[in-house]
């Protein structure tokens, strides 16, 4: 009988262990677009060479090292390499990309281009505060993968670039199974064994949003002379399904919205009830929220307007 109990117990402990686990990885997939305050150095490195590697960059593109302990979110190694943020700090907002690390920032920490760092605050300083959170990235077209020039039937390097939301998650289909390829703080994931057949794959986004793909066969043996070359994809992550404008996602646009994103744009919040910020109040499409969209919103909501630009 003691026994008996014992084991009930220690079968109710694990249970209870792993259903705290599975909320908190739930919990931190939900908040995939919170705000993340620290702050803002400049350089103009990451343009080539980059922890990322997203070679090559063009020059005028507005891009940021981001902490190891971001870079590394949810426990994935380069989680948010290749991922667009929106930062904000005391003098306006920008968009960069994550192109490198930067491991000697803090926790919420980015060291973003000059040319960034002018919109959102003065150079005088060096170091300004700022917060930033993830959003859909500005792109259009499907994946684009990267491929080592190694890559054969007994081990694969493959990164997936041109996503609309961060990458966390790739897997490769083989005799009935799924089987994952762990991601290298490189932002490459790697596969074993993967055979010589067209390779069918799936990937998970930072919103738990799936897609598949199916990618040309791997070679027997590395090809002599092969080098790192690039492969169009088939896919793109879905968008948000939400109404545009709709901001407290009540099913419709109304004053409540207006007042929300007036607030937001006041800096009396830094977040917004939607489940996609950008989405939701990026209602011209431009990639920000800012004036135009409030403008826009005043416009609908007084009948000038009868649809956004954004659709």
């Amino acid at each position: 009988m003691k026994r008996s109990n014992v084991k009930r117990k220690i079968s109710v402990s694990l249970f209870v262990i792993i259903s705290v686990l599975v909320c908190f990885v739930l919990q931190g997939y939900a908040a995939w677009d919170d705000w993340h305050s620290g702050y803002a150095t400049y350089t103009g490195s990451g343009y080539s060479g980059g922890n990322a590697r997203l070679d090559p960059i063009p020059p005028d593109m507005e891009i940021t090292a981001l902490n190891t302990e971001d870079y590394n979110s949810y426990g994935v190694q380069a989680a948010l390499a290749g991922a667009y943020l929106e930062v904000k700090g005391q003098n306006g907002s920008t968009i960069v990309y994550v192109t490198d690390r930067y491991p000697e920032g803090a926790v919420g920490a980015l060291d973003i281009c000059p040319i960034s760092f002018k919109k959102i605050g003065d150079m005088a300083p060096g170091k300004i505060d700022i917060t930033w959170h993830v959003v859909k990235a500005p792109i259009t077209g499907n994946f684009v993968y990267s491929y080592m020039a190694s890559n054969c039937q007994h081990w694969a390097a493959i990164q997936v670039r041109n996503h609309k939301y961060p990458v966390l998650k790739m897997e490769y289909y083989k005799d009935g199974n799924w089987i994952n390829m762990k991601k290298e703080m490189y932002n490459y994931f790697i596969g074993e064994h993967m055979g010589t057949s067209p390779l069918q794959v799936r990937f998970t986004d930072i919103r738990g949003q799936v897609v598949t793909d199916t990618l040309l066969a791997l070679p027997a043996e590395i090809p002599e002379g092969a080098e790192d070359h690039l492969v169009p994809g088939n896919v793109q992550f879905p968008d948000a399904t939400g109404i545009v404008g709709d901001i407290n996602e009540d099913g419709a646009i109304n004053s409540i919205d207006y007042a929300l994103m007036k607030s937001y744009l006041l800096g009396l919040t830094n977040d917004l009830p939607a489940t996609d910020d950008l989405w939701a109040g990026d209602v011209n499409g431009d990639g920000a929220i800012n004036s135009i969209d409030y403008a826009l919103m005043k416009s609908y909501l007084l009948g000038m307007i009868s649809e956004f630009p954004k659709k």
